[in-house]
């Protein structure tokens, strides 16, 4: 069974939704993929809300999470996200009971 799971809400400036997806579909989403810790990564545009985005991640365990934080890649990352954020991300973590 994984060791964690991670959910996360991020909210865009206005407007600037799609210009995140961008910045994602170029420095995380190559890295998510290429992942074994990261057994799933959901992405995904809020339907009724257009400056959110839902993000859904299970690792293998906390140390994988952890090296991504520290990655070079997610520092360039976010110092290009940064400027289109509105805010901190809603962010919470939990231990996986059952993942398909």
């Amino acid at each position: 069974m994984p060791d964690l799971a991670l959910f996360m809400t991020i909210k865009t400036q206005p407007g600037q939704r799609d210009a995140l997806v961008v910045l994602w579909d170029k420095h995380l989403r190559p890295r998510a993929a290429a992942s074994d810790a990261q057994i799933r990564y959901v992405f995904a545009l809020d339907m009724n809300d257009a400056e959110t985005i839902h993000i859904s991640e299970v690792y293998t365990d906390m140390a994988a999470f952890q090296a991504n934080g520290q990655a070079d890649w997610f520092a360039a990352y976010m110092a290009e996200a940064a400027p289109l954020l509105a805010g901190e991300p809603a962010f919470s973590m939990a231990t996986p009971h059952w993942v398909k």
